[in-house]
């Protein structure tokens, strides 16, 4: 359940600071697979891209949209560690951002339980 709320979230942020498509893709990577969640919003300043993992902060960008109030990706920070699990941000200011979550291979068995919404 951390994992789909952490791919709930990462997919909730994309959509609502994007006004362009949002893409989830899936790749094999060594003994992992990286889930990744393209947006097409303003990005993410390189000075914020540490912070937006911090609870309750907002990047400037973040700040002209009222809703939210800064722990979405706190959560996700905070249930990827738990599970020990990367998280990395990837992003350029007016290209957009993709935030990926690296799953070991060991736990991606069964990843598409519970995703019948």
């Amino acid at each position: 359940s951390m994992l789909q709320r952490i791919l709930e979230n990462l997919v909730s942020n994309a959509i609502k600071f994007t006004s362009g498509r949002v893409i989830v893709a899936a790749r094999r990577r060594a003994n992992a697979v990286a889930i990744q969640v393209w947006d097409q919003g303003t990005g993410i300043a390189p000075d914020d891209q540490r912070a937006i993992f911090t609870p309750f902060y907002r990047s400037t960008t973040a700040e002209r949209n009222q809703n939210g109030v800064g722990l979405g990706l706190a959560v996700v920070k905070r249930f990827a560690d738990c599970l020990g699990y990367e998280i990395l941000v990837r992003s350029q200011l007016g290209q957009g951002s993709v935030m990926t979550l690296v799953v070991p291979t060991t736990d991606v068995a069964g990843l598409d339980q519970g995703f019948d919404r």
